[in-house]
Formats: structure tokens, sequence, C-alpha cells
């Protein structure tokens, strides 16, 4: 365990002045501005608001995820083409160190997100704030309908290259869109960019109300979100423990 934290650390002095750092930081703050401006002329309810911020965050996801397993596959490429990652004594530490790494990451920038717009919401509008717990709820949610992807991605950049891996993340961000509709009724329960966005939509009726046949298929897609994140998790392993460092030129 101590081990696995000081590559951990490492790792976090690798990025330190990497642009994968600031994107985590400097997007959550760009967007809070943006949604900020658009809510200052809207008309909804300030709790309408607040779930249209978490759905915004939900569709860019895939895409910034996608981004940012790319970066540390690049990064890795720089560092000796992958020798930190292939020649550390143990060869599962290092992978489950850069997992860690953006998972924590990626919450850090989930929960900036979410509550700096609570926070830009009452400051700057002058509302009525809804409350951390739900924002903390939803980035909660938000995220943990997300991890599946973030092996997924690591997978893609370190197998194949970061144009695979960016192409893909922008066409899940395009299908969440898309499967939020009706046209992903009975089916989005298997689409792991799907997810995000339904349990979103389940999370708002139980806030503020709405028609319940949304929550259609709520439970298969909890016990499939739960079941597919495991299995790509064992998988990564797998193949990380097989991998030789070869990779798909661009």
């Amino acid at each position: 365990m101590i081990e696995f934290i000081h590559c951990l650390q490492a790792d976090f002095i690798k990025i330190k002045r990497r642009p994968v750092l600031w994107i985590h930081f400097l997007i959550p703050i760009v967007g809070i501005s943006i949604l900020l401006l658009i809510f200052a002329f809207s008309k909804q309810s300030p709790g309408l608001n607040a779930l249209d911020c978490l759905g915004a965050i939900a569709l860019s996801f895939p895409t910034l995820i996608a981004i940012v397993c790319s970066m540390i596959g690049d990064q890795e490429t720089e560092a000796g083409n992958y020798q930190q990652l292939l020649t550390n004594p143990s060869k599962l530490r290092p992978f489950l160190s850069l997992s860690a790494l953006l998972l924590l990451l990626g919450s850090g920038a989930v929960l900036l997100a979410a509550l700096g717009f609570e926070a830009g919401f009452a400051v700057i509008l002058h509302h009525v704030p809804i409350g951390p717990e739900f924002y903390l709820s939803g980035a909660a949610i938000l995220f943990s309908s997300n991890i599946f992807l973030y092996f997924l991605h690591l997978f893609l950049s370190f197998r194949f290259n970061k144009g695979v891996s960016i192409s893909i993340g922008i066409v899940e961000s395009l299908l969440s869109a898309l499967l939020i509709t009706g046209l992903g009724d009975g089916k989005w329960m298997f689409i792991p960019c799907a997810w995000v966005l339904h349990f979103l939509k389940v999370f708002g009726i139980t806030n503020f109300g709405g028609s319940m046949p949304t929550a259609c298929g709520l439970r298969t897609g909890i016990v499939l979100c739960v079941l597919e994140t495991l299995l790509i998790f064992v998988f990564s392993i797998i193949w990380f423990l097989s991998w030789e460092g070869k990779r798909a030129e661009e």
C-alpha cells in the first residue's frame, strides 16, 4: 500500500505542469461561467437550472474523458515509450496508480463544477441555493456512471492511439444526447454512455417531480452499470498484465 501511495504521488508530480491537470481545473470554471450567463436570462426554476447544469456536464464528460486519457497515454509514450509502466517491479501498480489519478482528478472536477455552480447561482444570480446535498448527490451519480468510460479510454489510448480514443469519446457524447430521447427507450441500459443522463433524469424526478415512465429500466440500468464497470476493470487488469507496450501508429 505504501508503494502504491508513492507511485500515486509520483504520478501527481509528473502531471504538475501538464495540461491534463489544468483541464480539470479550467474547464469547470469556464463551464460554470457560460452556464451562469445562460441561466441569467432563463425563466426556468432554479431546480431545473441546476439539473440542466449537471446534464451539460454529463454530455461533455465522455469527450473530456477521452481527451485526458489520451494525454496520459501521450505522456507515458514521451517518458521512454512506456518504460516507466512496463519496467516497474509490480507491473500492475503503475496502471492502478494512473487509473486512481484520473478518477481523483475527474471526481474533483465534477465537484468543482457542481458546487461552483451552486455558489455562483447564489452569489452572482442571487437565487436561493438548493443546497449542497443536491449537488453532491448529482455529482456522485455523474461521476460513478462514467467510471466505465475511464477504463475504456485508457485501454483505447494505450492499445491504439489518441485519435481512436477521442473520436469514440465524441461519438459517445452525441450518442448520449440521442439516447435520452425516445430513441433510447428499452436500449439505454445496455449502452454505458447513456447511463448518466437517464440516472440524472430519474434523480430530477425524485427531487422536482415529473413523469415516472422516465424511470423505466432504472433497476436494470443500475445493475448493468455496476456489472459492466467491474467487468471492464477486470478486463483492463488482465490486458495490461499481458501488454508489451506496442501501439498502433497514428
